[in-house]
């Protein structure tokens, strides 16, 4: 599932490194959100997973949406990854997920399929930090995608709790998916410092404060659906 917010620019640009640019959608406000995912094969091993995207950037010529923080289950040996616990749930008419980091809940989503089975072929663009280096990625989706009705909660304590949410644009989810992972191509130069490709785990340190990125608009608490 992916779920897509107006972003205010001049909150947001001091969590984009420097090396990238926030990029406008419409004048003022940039697309950030979430994601989550839960691959599977046939014998029933599943992974799941959950990121954040704080902004849409560019760098140059290429733009994509910026990957910063996330987490996965079931891979505590992946550079990057923080081991979460994820609670899916629900039935045709709602779907459910609890994820969960080192540090406690991080968010709580329903959402509501209203139409399913469209067809969707496109590439999505990512750009990542890798020590100084800017990464360029592109997933290449060939897919049945849903759009839905959804409600985000961020619990008390989460360190999503403070990034500024504006109007919801978009909830959308796969019924049946195909993905091709194109190779990072190096988009900058720059000394390597880290092998962490997609940024800091949740629940860790940085710049000597909190992380703390997403909150629902102040006194709602969550978001209700539209």
């Amino acid at each position: 599932m992916i779920i897509l917010y107006l972003v205010p620019v001049r909150k947001v640009k001091d969590q984009v490194p420097e090396q990238l640019k926030v990029a406008e959608i419409v004048p003022g406000f940039t697309l950030g959100g979430i994601y989550a995912a839960r691959y599977g094969s046939r014998g029933g091993n599943f992974v799941s997973e959950f990121g954040i995207m704080p902004s849409y950037v560019r760098f140059g010529d290429k733009k994509g949406f910026f990957i910063d923080h996330f987490c996965m289950d079931k891979n505590p040996a992946h550079q990057g990854c923080s081991c979460g616990s994820f609670s899916w749930g629900g039935s045709d008419r709602l779907v459910t997920l609890k994820v969960g980091s080192e540090e406690g809940a991080l968010v709580q989503i329903k959402m509501r399929p209203m139409l399913q089975n469209i067809p969707f072929t496109g590439t999505l663009p990512f750009l990542c930090m890798k020590g100084n280096n800017v990464v360029y990625l592109q997933n290449h989706f060939i897919s049945k995608i849903g759009i839905s009705l959804s409600k985000v909660v961020i619990p008390t304590g989460s360190p999503l709790r403070d990034f500024p949410f504006g109007p919801k644009v978009l909830t959308a989810f796969w019924d049946t998916s195909n993905i091709v992972f194109q190779e990072p191509e190096y988009a900058g130069q720059g000394v390597m410092k880290q092998k962490n490709i997609l940024g800091t785990p949740m629940g860790s340190n940085r710049r000597g404060a909190r992380l703390n990125f997403f909150q629902e608009r102040q006194g709602r608490g969550a978001e209700s659906p539209k």
